[in-house]
Order: C-alpha cells, then structure tokens, then sequence
C-alpha cells in the first residue's frame, strides 16, 4: 500500500505518504515516551489511519478516472479495453476492500452505494461488462462513483485532478 500511497503524494511536504511517515516517528517517540505520551499516541493513530483511507479512496478515485480516460478515447483497441478492465478491477478492489476495516470514515452503506455506481452491486450478480456495452451511461456512473467519493473525503477539484498522476514517475522518485 506504501508504494499506491505514494504515488498520490506530490512530495510537497503535505501529502499522504509524508503525513503517515511523520506521524509513524510520532508514533515511535510516544511509544518510547510510555504512559505519559497516550494522547501523542493516540493522535498519531488517528494520523495514520486517517492518511492510509484517504490515499486508497485517492487510488479508487486515481483508476476510475483511468478508465474513463480510456474508454473515452474514439478508437479502442483491444490493448486499451484490456488495460481500462484492469484499472476497474483495482478501483473496485481497493474499495471493496475497505468493507472489512473497521476503523474508517467511509461506512459500509457509502461503499455499497459506490460499488453499486460501479455494477457490483453486494449481493447481486456483477454486471460490470456493461462498461463496454453501454459506455456513455456507465462512464457517467463512474464519474458519479469520483464524486461521491470526493464528498466523503472532502477532496478539492485540485486534488481530485492531481489524484490522475502517479507523483513517483512524475517526480522520477
């Protein structure tokens, strides 16, 4: 996850992968520091854990928006529908993955409602091939499934446009 966590961060000072480090050596000197640091520890925590969901709806956020970039194009071929398939497959696998932590901001109703934008539906027979039948209305879905996730995060259009870039390759880090 450190390496997905690290491409959603511009390495500006501000960005997840920076924030779960600092807050790890927070962590670490609270640690060392026993019972008198609880409230240190604790924060950092928090810290942690907060960081760690942000960045995987980020990365959600970064492959759906992979796959409308791709399926938008005029001329598909099948290098292209393969590669789109594969970034909605990890889109709905770092969302759904998320259903059985129980320290998080998003609920299990909110990711059921996403999974459900993106034709997984719990409890229902996937019906995710629909992306290429019907690109047009399912694309939007999945624009719908971007902003949801925005709102629940409180991302900016900024972030959610820099969520598009992989900052490691950028960076050349």
């Amino acid at each position: 996850m450190a390496n997905y966590i690290a491409r959603r961060d511009k390495n500006d000072g501000n960005g997840f992968y920076t924030n779960i480090k600092s807050s790890y050596i927070k962590l670490q000197a609270a640690l060392k520091g026993g019972s008198n640091y609880n409230t240190e520890r604790d924060e950092a925590f928090d810290a942690i854990f907060d960081n760690w969901e942000k960045a995987n709806a980020a990365t959600t956020i970064n492959y759906l928006q992979s796959v409308i970039g791709k399926l938008s194009a005029t001329n598909l071929d099948e290098s292209a529908i393969s590669s789109a398939m594969h970034s909605f497959s990890e889109a709905i696998g770092f969302l759904h993955g998320f259903k059985s932590v129980e320290r998080k901001k998003i609920t299990d109703a909110q990711i059921d409602e996403t999974l459900t934008l993106m034709n997984v539906a719990p409890g229902k027979a996937p019906t995710t091939l629909n992306i290429l039948s019907s690109p047009v209305t399912e694309l939007t879905k999945m624009q719908q499934a971007i902003k949801k996730l925005q709102t629940i995060y409180g991302f900016t259009d900024q972030q959610v446009e820099d969520f598009k870039k992989n900052w490691v390759s950028e960076q050349g880090r």
